[in-house]
């Protein structure tokens, strides 16, 4: 997974998105910015709703579905970052892959 910088990610998570801007980036580029931000929210090991605000806001913004973003939240909030099965989240994708 590409190393996101920090500020890029508190860009992503402070900043109004306009759609067509972030859609342009390819799947692997809006699945990296949505894995870092949720490794952001987990990285007290408490998710609050603010939190989760700001994720479902972004996943949508990022094309996600409802469905993926909860799994994915629902995952942050089971395990703390350093317990967190290798493939969890590549499960989490095949669920909904076709």
């Amino acid at each position: 997974m590409a190393k996101l910088e920090p500020e890029l990610i508190k860009t992503y998570q402070n900043t109004e998105f306009h759609r067509n801007i972030l859609l342009h980036q390819n799947e692997q580029e809006r699945m990296n910015i949505l894995y870092h931000l949720l490794f952001v929210i987990n990285a007290d090991s408490k998710i609050n709703s603010d939190e989760e605000r700001s994720i479902f806001k972004l996943a949508f913004s990022l094309g996600f579905s409802e469905n993926i973003t909860r799994d994915f939240i629902e995952l942050m909030k089971l395990y703390p970052i350093n317990e967190l099965p290798n493939d969890a989240m590549l499960s989490v994708i095949r669920k909904y892959s076709n």
